[in-house]
């Protein structure tokens, strides 16, 4: 059986790396942290005008129309160079449930400018389960007044719409939210990626801004939540192959007592720890992306994959900083941003706890078939 990428997989890998790598340097790293920008419009319009914003939507809608993977490949590619673009909201909170659920003419209304960079999207969500909406609905004769108020919302200030599961009296529905309506309220919240507290006072939508069929919008969620966190999951192998890339480089050149440290037993019994880590990581990610691209049953997958990010990535992110020694304590030095990063994503979603729990769980509502 062939495990390796397509060559179209390994095309959009390369291009994707380049695109961010050629833009998100550790000078330009440096600068961006000055700037009261919470994402880089460059870099968003690089990848943009490279296709890389259509992967999984629609042709009609000026996608590609592709798979999962060629979409984890990219967030892949945004954790290693830690590019600051709105990737995960938009193309995983947003686009995702839009371009899979959603009508025509809501799939027409935001995807084609997702497709072109005009358009940014996020979802109020409490990713550790969506099945829990944060928002209340009050059902009108033509749509449903919100409230409710929800924290973490990445890149919330700058969304100009949002996806918001919400709970009526009869039961859940998934809508789009317009950013601009009367009675949202957004302030910024600090974080290694931009996220914001989001509040929602009395605001009207329509019954065109559901998403799911009457009835159905467990479907969405159950379709939605394993690709949340498998894309989480993603970003997460991409920073931790660069956090330890970048540390093997710093351990071999430091010296110590005339001898490069990366020759210290010690620090090479870290170092190899740490890359079974990202083996596992990455193994475990694949399968994940796999069973969800072929519309397979992925929960145990998913939450293995999420503990593997939450706990690999945790030892990593600790691992790098440490044999950098002194230099892992500063906060200018570039390996602190892949530390921020990692702590970030090991949370998003729910920690390695959480995902252990959902994990048993699901091996014991549904125990393994071995045959």
């Amino acid at each position: 059986m062939d495990f390796a990428f397509t060559e179209d997989q390994l095309m959009i890998q390369e291009l994707a790396e380049k695109i961010i790598a050629d833009r998100c340097h550790d000078e330009f790293q440096r600068e961006f942290a000055q700037q009261p920008q919470r994402y880089d419009p460059v870099l968003w319009s690089r990848l943009a005008e490279a296709g890389l914003l259509g992967l999984n939507l629609p042709e009609n809608c000026g996608g590609m129309a592709l798979g999962f993977a060629e979409l984890c490949l990219l967030l892949q590619a945004q954790g290693k160079h830690l590019g600051p673009a709105p990737l995960y909201a938009t193309l995983v909170l947003g686009a995702l449930p839009i371009a899979k659920f959603g009508s025509t003419s809501l799939q027409q209304r935001y995807l084609p400018e997702v497709a072109t960079g005009k358009c940014l999207l996020s979802a109020l969500v409490d990713a550790r389960n969506l099945q829990r909406p944060k928002f209340q609905a009050e059902v009108t004769d033509d749509g449903w007044n919100l409230n409710g108020i929800c924290d973490a919302v990445p890149f919330g200030v700058d969304a100009h719409c949002f996806v918001v599961p919400v709970s009526t009296p009869q039961g859940i529905e998934v809508l789009v939210v317009d950013a601009d309506v009367q009675g949202i309220s957004r302030w910024d919240q600090r974080g290694a990626q931009a996220q914001a507290r989001v509040q929602l006072e009395n605001v009207h939508v329509g019954k065109d801004a559901r998403i799911n069929e009457e009835g159905k919008a467990a479907d969405v969620l159950a379709w939605w939540q394993p690709r949340i966190l498998t894309a989480l999951s993603a970003i997460q192998v991409g920073v931790a192959t660069e956090a330890l890339r970048r540390t093997a480089e710093y351990t071999g050149e430091r010296k110590q007592f005339g001898k490069p440290v990366a020759s210290f037993q010690a620090v090479a019994h870290r170092a190899a720890d740490a890359y079974m880590d990202i083996e596992a990581m990455s193994a475990t990610l694949w399968q994940a992306v796999w069973r969800l691209d072929q519309e397979l049953e992925a929960a145990r997958e998913v939450h293995t994959a999420k503990w593997w990010a939450c706990e690999g990535g945790h030892r990593i992110a600790h691992t790098a900083q440490h044999l950098h020694g002194g230099m892992g304590a500063d906060v200018d030095y570039p390996i602190h941003r892949f530390f921020l990063w990692a702590k970030q994503l090991e949370f998003n979603g729910g920690g390695a706890s959480v995902q252990l729990s959902n994990l048993g769980c699901e091996i014991a509502n549904r125990p393994a078939d071995f045959t």
